[in-house]
């Protein structure tokens, strides 16, 4: 069974008082070359077992698409959990009332913003920049979905060249 005190360390305070506080698992940044080294071994492992697809451009053309219409998408082409990666900048919705706008940001990409609303709200599919993969929660889904646009900034990013 599990006991908090396994996460706490002794801290000093002041007159010679001991405190249990939380110990963080997680430090923060991770050094570049480790970045690199597991983003590498990501795409290779999910290259290895077929579950790497690579797509001319992930946007939606015309219109928004219910997340119903999304996953059954989905659910035909076999894929049960989606992380779709883009090389194009997605700007996110600020409809909380303490930003004071009304209206929501203008895209840079309408159709890569109508795809990211959709996956937010489709079960098991999620979409993110370049800048925002991590090995962690990539592996945390069973299909990788790239753009070229994504492809090329990977291949900046993690190139052998010093």
């Amino acid at each position: 069974s599990w006991n908090p005190i396994w996460c706490t360390k002794p801290t000093k305070i002041e007159y010679s008082s001991t405190s249990h506080m939380p110990v963080p698992h997680y430090q923060g940044v991770v050094p570049r070359k480790l970045r690199e080294i597991g983003l590498r071994t990501l795409l290779s492992m999910k290259y290895r077992y077929d579950k790497l697809h690579i797509e001319e451009d992930l946007s939606s053309q015309d219109s928004y698409i219910e997340p119903t219409e999304f996953r059954e998408m989905l659910d035909d082409n076999g894929f049960s959990t989606v992380l779709m990666i883009t090389g194009r900048h997605i700007t996110p919705h600020f409809k909380s009332s303490s930003w004071k706008r009304k209206e929501v940001f203008p895209a840079r990409y309408p159709g890569t913003q109508r795809l990211w609303k959709t996956a937010c709200n489709t079960i098991g599919c999620e979409m993110r920049e370049v800048e925002g993969l991590v090995v962690w929660s990539a592996l945390l889904y069973e299909t990788l979905i790239l753009d070229l646009a994504a492809v090329d900034r990977l291949e900046r990013m993690i190139s052998t060249d010093e």
